[in-house]
């Protein structure tokens, strides 16, 4: 089967987003892309039709087919969705219906996850996601602040999460205990190659492990004259170290510990990266490292154990030196073009269970609750010391959460109230020469929801949904070195999302389909944060 494209989402003060699916018959391609797939990160797993959100999903089959060398590149596609990022991989921006991160760095709006663990980067005209897609078989978008509940408070654009791959995606026969994958791969536009070494094994029937060893560069790009595309050469190798091992009853109970190691070391790369401005040259080394470790307990006899606790330390790194700004004076002097560090590390830990209530009765309940905390310490230093738009300091969360989903199975009705309650604490560093930045700002957050799903036949069903949500200011916005304000108020949200699904199989010929939807939403968002000054931000 294959998939059209889907039309561009545009968006104004009402939105809206049309997408549409075209298929062949099965037998097309070996391997069919799902046109109808499930979606595991909006709560109980369902297929996208049957989700009351915009959601899209790619699965390992799509990555494959689009070969990207970007997680951004994958997802050009996808109405309503947008990836920033130079002609080098060095971090990329996302926007989803005109919210996400711009160009000072404002990536707050947006939730980023890699197997659970939230990668939050924010740096002046720079990415937040630095990681290769080849790592991932699955990458999913929730569109809009439903999304809040689960994932954390203030997800105005929606939520972004990313799934590794698994050693047990290539041991997938009984009897397979190793496999070796090697893929390579030449561009002749600036003379680039990929290789990418996957090797999985299961030495025992409960244990296995999976390492993919990934490396691409490239030398500089020519633009469609033939014009040599200055800083656009990079090399960037990654490597993802996982294993999992499974024990109990029946095997009810996993252990999984996955390493995720990114870096690049670039000489004269374009300062910016994420927009058109000319900001001159730099020389940047990244690293990018994530570490999660997961505990899952789902014993056989129990529909009211689903539980799974989550570690994950997340440390990105960007320095940087030997500037050559291209900014007349007095800007060239900004403390922007100092030899510098910026850095962001992060812990998080949640616990998370998932109760089914009434299998057999008329009312069937899937009822998920959990705890979050996370702990987030940013670094700023620069040759000439604190950085006033990079203001150090921590970031302290607890949070809340209880999503339930009710199922009306002889109405053919679908309910999913939900509620989430996060507390956050800010404390800057005492490089800030302002004393009264020393103290620690506090705000709470909630963030409720309401959808609905209804059947109307086996083709047709219709869905809405309205969603609330707080985000809180961050370090930047609290305790900037021009402008801060310890007494910001939380930007809120509110969206309205109605639509309707259209599903139908065998139209031509035994197991083709048909599948579409289309979502209709109004955002309202008040006080909104914006930085400003009564200096240039470029001047420190």
């Amino acid at each position: 089967m294959t998939r059209i494209k889907s039309l561009p989402a545009f968006v104004c003060l009402f939105s809206c987003g049309l997408s549409y699916l075209v298929i062949l018959p099965a037998f097309a391609q070996e391997e069919p892309i799902e046109l109808d797939p499930i979606v595991i990160s909006g709560g109980k797993e369902k297929v996208v039709s049957d989700t009351p959100q915009s959601v899209s999903v790619l699965n390992q089959n799509e990555l494959d087919r689009k070969q990207p060398t970007t997680v951004g590149n994958g997802l050009t596609d996808l109405p309503g969705v947008k990836a920033f990022g130079s002609n080098r991989v060095l971090g990329e921006a996302f926007n989803i219906r005109g919210f996400g991160q711009d160009n000072s760095g404002g990536e707050g709006r947006l939730i980023l996850q890699v197997d659970g663990a939230t990668k939050y980067y924010q740096q002046y005209r720079m990415g937040a996601l630095f990681t290769d897609p080849e790592l991932y078989k699955r990458v999913e978008v929730l569109r809009g602040p439903a999304s809040s509940t689960l994932y954390g408070s203030g997800a105005l654009a929606g939520v972004v999460t990313l799934e590794t791959k698994d050693a047990s995606d290539f041991l997938k026969d009984d009897d397979r205990d190793f496999a070796l994958r090697q893929k390579l791969e030449m561009t002749s536009n600036g003379y680039g190659g990929f290789s990418s070494t996957i090797l999985a094994s299961r030495p025992t029937k409960n244990l296995e492990f999976l390492g993919a060893f990934i490396y691409r560069n490239n030398d500089d790009l020519k633009d469609g004259s033939g014009e040599q595309i200055r800083g656009s050469a990079f090399d960037a190798p990654s490597a993802l170290l996982k294993s999992r091992y499974e024990f109990g009853d029946g095997n009810s109970q996993a252990i999984e510990l996955s390493y995720q190691h990114w870096t690049t070391q670039e000489d004269e790369a374009e300062y910016e990266q994420t927009g058109t401005g000319s900001f001159g040259l730099v020389d940047r080394e990244v690293t990018d490292k994530t570490v999660v470790l997961i505990y899952e307990n789902t014993p056989l006899e129990s529909d009211l154990i689903d539980f799974k606790a989550r570690l994950s330390w997340s440390d990105t790194r960007v320095i940087q030196e030997n500037a050559k700004n291209t900014l007349p004076p007095p800007f060239d002097t900004s403390v922007l073009f100092d030899d510098s560090t910026y850095a962001y590390e992060n812990y998080q830990l949640s616990f998370e269970n998932t109760s089914i209530f009434g299998l057999e009765e008329g009312l069937q309940t899937f009822l998920t609750a959990g705890v979050q905390g996370s702990w987030q310490t940013r670094t700023g230093e620069a040759e000439r010391g604190f950085i006033r738009f990079q203001p150090g300091g921590k970031d302290t969360k607890v949070a809340a959460f209880v999503q339930t989903e009710m199922v009306f199975p002889n109405i053919g009705l679908t309910l999913i109230p939900g509620l989430r309650v996060e507390h956050a604490a800010l404390t800057s560093d005492a490089l800030n020469t302002n004393p009264n930045f020393n103290e620690t700002v506090t705000n709470t957050a909630v963030s409720p929801k309401l959808a609905a799903l209804f059947e109307i036949n086996n083709n047709w069903s219709l869905f809405g949904s309205v969603a609330y949500t707080e985000r809180l200011p961050v370090l930047d916005e609290i305790f900037d070195g021009a402008s801060g304000n310890l007494e910001l108020d939380a930007e809120t949200g509110i969206t309205y999302e109605i639509g309707t699904t259209y599903a139908i199989n065998d139209i031509f010929v035994d197991n083709d389909a048909l599948v579409t939807k289309l979502t209709v939403f109004r955002n309202d968002t008040e006080n909104l944060i914006e930085r400003a000054s009564q200096r240039d931000p470029f001047i420190n």
